[in-house]
């Protein structure tokens, strides 16, 4: 969860002269934006692995196509608290 946090508060600072989102966000927007059989290997994890430590958290999820993103609204949660469980 630190990780995430720091990428959070990381992506807040303002870098630049207002061109856009810090490399930071982008990264993390990538990966939140990535199915869940890619942010399982970026976590060394494989995906059913990787869905079975969302279940067994209570998040539901239902396909391994589906992105972080999904999973986090299907859940109403934050996708940073999504991937957390797995970092």
């Amino acid at each position: 969860m630190f990780v995430f946090a720091v990428l959070l508060g990381v992506s807040l600072l303002p870098l630049g002269q207002g061109q856009g989102k810090s490399p930071v966000a982008k990264v993390t927007d990538s990966v939140v934006k990535s199915p869940l059989t890619k942010v399982a290997q970026i976590s060394n994890r494989q995906p059913g692995e990787a869905m079975n430590a969302w279940r067994s958290r209570g998040i539901i999820v239902e396909r391994v196509d589906q992105t972080i993103a999904e999973i986090a609204v299907k859940n109403h949660m934050n996708a940073v608290r999504v991937l957390d469980v797995i970092f």
